[in-house]
């Protein structure tokens, strides 16, 4: 606007010492239009830069983790902060047979369930968007992240022996039974975490992370049914005894890819 302006001021004292009135219209408006085209020109060049800003130092990427699968994007705000925002997250089911699996189920569910004999079907819903800073202490390729996951998870796990009935450890007896039913919900909305990483680049362009670290999700709401009995005392009992072995801290493991723009 203001070389418009100049241009404009040009023409006037121009015309002034001029009395041909064609001239004056011929420079008025070669005048304009050249304002115009610096107007244009460094409108341009500042949009340009703005988003260049924006968009240089920026990385997508994709990963999976504990807190499921999901995506972020990161900008670094100088060579050693970088801002992340993202989401984790998706539907989980499974059938699983305690007995016949790689993993000891028994011993992941816990002491009230190490004497369960039959299968567990699992389903799960998370979603976990989150914000944060991953700082480069060495301007290096490892970094200490820092952030809130605004956490919104669900777990239903249904037990039911092979066979007629199965045990349970219930308030530290082994209980018969024939159908336990376990429901879990984030108990926190908000949960700080703290993570190590690992971001090795490939080239300019594409690179891998890893993370390892921990998040306070609190305790989580739980209720156990057994029998399909809510109001019986062994439901009672165990949930419990799962509120008690109930961990406030949720683990955190991730690998990603990235790239850069």
């Amino acid at each position: 606007m203001k070389a418009l302006l100049k241009a404009l001021s040009a023409v006037v004292v121009l015309s002034l010492g001029q009395m041909a009135m064609a001239n004056v219209v011929t420079d008025a408006g070669g005048a304009v239009v050249d304002g115009v085209k610096t107007v244009g020109s460094t409108a341009w060049d500042s949009g340009k830069t703005v988003v260049k800003t924006l968009s240089h130092p920026g990385a997508v990427s994709v990963e999976l983790g504990t807190f499921g699968y999901g995506a972020n994007f990161a900008w670094s705000a100088n060579d050693t902060t970088e801002v992340v925002a993202g989401w984790t997250g998706g539907d989980f089911s499974s059938d699983i047979d305690l007995q016949d699996s790689y993993i000891n189920w028994n011993k992941v569910l816990g002491d009230e369930f190490r004497d369960f004999q039959g299968n567990l079907k699992l389903d799960t819903d998370m979603s976990n968007p989150y914000v944060g800073i991953n700082v480069r202490p060495w301007a290096n390729r490892f970094y200490v992240g820092t952030g809130m996951i605004f956490q919104d998870n669900e777990l239903s796990a249904t037990l039911t022996p092979k066979s007629g009935t199965s045990t349970v450890r219930i308030k530290g007896v082994d209980t018969p039974v024939n159908k336990v039913a376990v429901t879990m919900e984030s108990g926190r909305s908000i949960a700080p975490y703290l993570t190590l990483g690992f971001k090795p680049n490939k080239d300019k362009r594409w690179g891998m992370f890893g993370e390892l670290g921990a998040a306070y999700t609190g305790e989580w709401k739980t209720q156990a049914v057994v029998n399909d009995d809510p109001t019986s005392q062994h439901s009672q009992d165990l949930t419990n005894d799962l509120k008690g072995d109930n961990a406030k801290w949720y683990p955190i493991v991730k690998l990603g890819a990235t790239y850069r723009f």
